[in-house]
């Protein structure tokens, strides 16, 4: 009797919990599907249709996924946080094409390849206008971990993995609430704090600098206590063998030279095969689309600071090797606008070192559409060998100048490693 009644309370508890296992498993699967169809229905990131409100600008990337796909835009404007200088309305006005601005800030060639391609699915893409610079060539990682890719190569765990998201409902809640933000593209701020011209280039140029300054200032000092430890080990005073003269010394110094040019040397190595497999792999692989590459103007100050990490010549190899790789594609024009002074020391022109203004922006566009300043692979190997002899002599007449302009060599020199 007794054990009956144990053997009937078990098989009661079990189908309770069952029941209460499926309960709670229907009650998951039901809040899914809610949260799945309230963030399909607000759909914040503008992915499965053109709406109203938008997320915030950090997660631009997010937007323009989709915004790119439902827009059909014929012209797309591609680049790094500089190219968000750029007005789609400039481009559109003289070159009467349908353009949305993609600009992701920090992103790299890998990303904004990823984007044309992308745009370049809904067949109504014509033109791009593709602002390079070095320092998308030179990211430490292809993608970055918080950008996106998957919703540029769309397939089922794409959708599932957006619906689901808490990201993706936490923006669908703040666009319910009328937090969103507005449309991303043409939205770029510029803080100059109140500063103009020389000024401002000044600050941002001593700033980056005394960082730069103080790297080495470390270097040096860890470098001399390693030296003194190997004076102290070898004896002091008169016996004391001479530092400079020490071969174990010379040799550790001549290898961590050496190892810093192999380090250079693998750079390059790595954004020649970016060219090669994003740029010219893309343009190659879209040939009825027509490229508008824009070499990103920098200010003298942004290539003194390279210098002063003795990469000067980085700044140079990778357009001749950009430019032989560009040679024979006729579907690319060239405009240089780093070998024009008229942008490169006109202080005015930027927000910092390298970041350029909303006018220059307008006046990149105009310039653009007139050739101003466009080259072809052959003739823009000289342009090269031009950009060399400006910096060589803004450099010297920085050293020689009574000016401001001269704290441009003082502060180059100051931040020179040892």
């Amino acid at each position: 009797m007794s054990s009956s009644t144990t053997s009937s309370e078990t098989s009661v508890s079990s189908r309770l919990e069952l029941r209460y296992t499926a309960l709670a498993l229907v009650l998951l699967l039901v809040a899914l599907v809610c949260t799945a169809y309230f963030n399909w229905r607000v759909d914040p990131f503008h992915y499965y249709a053109l709406r109203a409100k938008g997320p915030f600008p950090e997660r631009a990337q997010y937007v323009y996924a989709g915004a790119i796909k439902h827009g059909a835009y014929e012209a797309l404007i591609v680049g790094n946080s500089h190219a968000r200088a750029f007005r789609a309305s400039e481009f559109e006005k003289r070159f009467k094409l349908r353009t949305f601005l993609a600009a992701f800030p920090a992103s790299s060639v890998d990303e904004q390849a990823l984007t044309i391609r992308h745009a370049a699915d809904t067949g109504s893409l014509t033109t791009v206008f593709w602002l390079l610079d070095y320092r998308a060539l030179n990211r430490k990682f292809s993608l970055r971990a918080g950008f996106p890719d998957h919703l540029y190569e769309p397939n089922l765990a794409t959708h599932l993995r957006l619906l689901l998201s808490f990201g993706t409902t936490e923006f669908s809640l703040l666009s319910v609430a009328g937090k969103g933000a507005k449309q991303l593209a043409g939205i770029n701020r510029e803080t100059t704090g109140g500063a103009t011209g020389l000024a401002r280039v000044m600050r941002s140029f001593k700033s980056k600098g005394e960082r730069l300054a103080a790297a080495n200032e470390a270097t040096a000092l860890r470098t001399e206590r390693v030296e003194e430890g190997a004076g102290d080990e070898s004896g002091s005073g008169a016996d004391a063998p001479d530092r400079e003269s020490d071969p174990e010394l010379s040799e550790a110094r001549d290898e961590a030279a050496a190892e810093a040019a192999q380090d250079r040397e693998t750079q390059l190595n790595q954004v020649k095969s970016k060219l090669s497999d994003e740029v010219t792999g893309t343009m190659r692989a879209l040939p009825d689309v027509t490229f508008h590459l824009l070499l990103a103007p920098t200010s003298m100050a942004d290539i003194t600071l390279w210098d002063s990490m003795d990469r000067l010549e980085e700044q140079f190899v990778w357009r001749d090797e950009l430019f032989a790789q560009l040679n024979g594609l006729a579907n690319v024009r060239i405009h240089d606008f780093q070998a024009a002074t008229e942008y490169s020391e006109e202080w005015s022109n930027y927000r910092d070192t390298h970041h350029f203004v909303t006018t220059v922006g307008a006046r990149i566009a105009h310039d653009v559409s007139k050739g101003t300043h466009e080259v072809d692979s052959q003739t823009a190997i000289g342009q090269t060998s031009k950009l060399r002899r400006q910096y060589a002599e803004f450099q010297q007449r920085a050293c020689q100048s009574a000016s401001e302009l001269s704290l441009f060599c003082v502060q180059a020199r100051s931040m020179l490693p040892r």
